[in-house]
């Protein structure tokens, strides 16, 4: 096991198998990084899949509106629940990869080549082995 990973990538028990493959703790993703927005994308499209799909149902079978109305709010609100959970563990688990290289950069400094500055056009020193093409 490495030191990288520690000892959190053990899942004990069946919910701790999300554990193993987030990387961090939901309490450090939430002290490090910005508040994940209720009303997302994906919260958003699949709210409105919930919608959608019993006010279709409603109108291939030809019920009126009100009928089966509590389902359709509940698909809806399921869908935005699932959509803001889905968001969060993709932020959580690109946050985790983020946390994890710097902390392989920071443990290897030795390993990465320091860059040199880019050189501004027209500097000598880069421009010393080339010659000038004149005619005289």
């Amino acid at each position: 096991m490495s030191k990288l990973w520690g000892e959190k990538a053990i899942p004990s028990t069946g919910f701790d198998i999300m554990k193993s493959w987030m990387a961090v703790d939901l309490n450090d993703f939430r002290k490090c990084s910005y508040p994940v927005p209720i009303l997302n994308n994906a919260s958003i499209i699949l709210g409105m899949v919930g919608v959608g799909g019993p006010l279709y149902t409603m109108v291939v079978k030809r019920q009126n509106a009100s009928a089966g109305m509590y389902k359709t709010f509940f698909l809806a609100t399921l869908g935005v629940w699932t959509g803001y959970y889905i968001t969060r563990a993709f932020n959580q688990y690109y946050f985790g990869k983020f946390k994890f290289s710097l902390e392989y950069a920071m443990m290897r400094k030795g390993d990465f080549k320091k860059t040199i500055e880019p050189t501004k056009y027209g500097d000598p020193e880069f421009l010393k082995k080339w010659k000038p093409i004149r005619s005289h």
